[in-house]
């Protein structure tokens, strides 16, 4: 599928959501739908609480927590070594930010420090779960970051249920259900490299993928 091409069938995707979120009413209130969402992600030990068991769920997400949440969605083992200037090794989140920063869900200031401490806008978080999963060059081809960012998490329910301002904090109550939202969307793997760049889409369990991969929608528009 053509660049071009693809970028009309994620508009038109994009309108559609944004139209059903208008229509459609949720079974569940966001008051429910959150006690849900942090249910589910305590089940997986993807999010916990304080020692005391308090979740501060309108308090805001620091960017270690996120990668910290990340690298938990993913199962992947978290192992420590000295990646930025200002996380050292004995830093409570080290492995999950080397682990993050290897599956290109997070990044450096190009200073190399990662500022482990700052708070994270609600764009930030949606740009981290999109690469998480695999979609971080669909988005780039919708305009990067933030916009394409915030277009393909619209389009795969990463925001369902939710209404986000971009550059604001983001709570860790909003995390939770982007969050578990995440968890039922597909994880996109590039399958072949080279002149023809193909990226399949799989459940994350199983070997062969769910559709045929999407071709050459990297390519240059015609």
């Amino acid at each position: 599928m053509k660049n071009g091409m693809w970028k009309k069938c994620i508009a038109a995707l994009v309108a559609m959501s944004m139209l059903a979120a208008t229509c459609v009413v949720s079974a569940l209130t966001p008051e429910e739908a959150l006690i849900a969402a942090v249910a589910q992600l305590q089940l997986y030990g993807i999010m916990e609480g304080d020692p005391d068991g308090g979740l501060r769920l309108n308090e805001p997400l620091t960017r270690a927590e996120l990668a910290k949440i990340c690298v938990a969605i993913r199962g992947v083992p978290a192992e420590a070594e000295a990646r930025f200037s200002d996380v050292p090794v004995d830093h409570w989140a080290a492995g999950y930010i080397c682990v993050a920063s290897d599956l290109g869900v997070i990044a450096g200031d190009g200073d190399g420090a990662f500022r482990p401490d700052d708070e994270v806008t609600n764009q930030e978080a949606v740009k981290m779960l999109v690469s998480l999963l695999g979609y971080g060059p669909m988005a780039e081809q919708q305009g990067g970051y933030p916009i394409g960012y915030l277009q393909v998490g619209i389009v795969q329910g990463i925001t369902e249920g939710l209404t986000l301002v971009g550059d604001e904090a983001a709570t860790r109550g909003d995390v939770a259900r982007m969050a578990s939202n995440a968890l039922s969307v597909p994880l996109m793997q590039q399958v072949m490299y080279g002149a023809e760049v193909e990226y399949a889409i799989y459940d994350g369990t199983g070997e062969y993928p769910l559709q045929t991969p999407l071709t050459e929608w990297l390519s240059a528009a015609e």
